[in-house]
């Protein structure tokens, strides 16, 4: 999938959330059912995001999970699998910023 205007996804809605945000079917939301990528393609139904938070709680974007079917709710452990992974991303995204920082100082 291509990169999409941040006002036309699911990220502008979850970006400033501190927990995960689950769609199960975009399609039947109400708040969802109208964006871009739920009414052309990608045709987005299904999207599970989690928030890439920087030290000092600066939200840089989400680390998600979408599909072209709708589904049922992630289980307990997906839900914490897809956190951990969005913490080590973040993680991973500050220490290549310190290493570009150390490199130009």
């Amino acid at each position: 999938m291509e990169c999409l205007p941040r006002k036309d996804g699911f990220c502008h809605y979850a970006v400033d959330q501190d927990d995960l945000l689950e769609v199960c079917d975009a399609l039947a939301d109400p708040f969802f059912r109208t964006l871009p990528c739920v009414t052309s393609e990608p045709h987005v139904r299904y999207y599970l995001g989690a928030p890439l938070t920087l030290t000092h709680d600066i939200d840089i974007g989400m680390l998600c999970v979408v599909d072209t079917v709708a589904r049922p709710p992630a289980s307990r452990d997906q839900r914490s699998y897809l956190i951990g992974l969005a913490r080590q991303a973040a993680d991973a995204i500050e220490r290549r910023a310190d290493f570009r920082i150390g490199l130009a100082a």
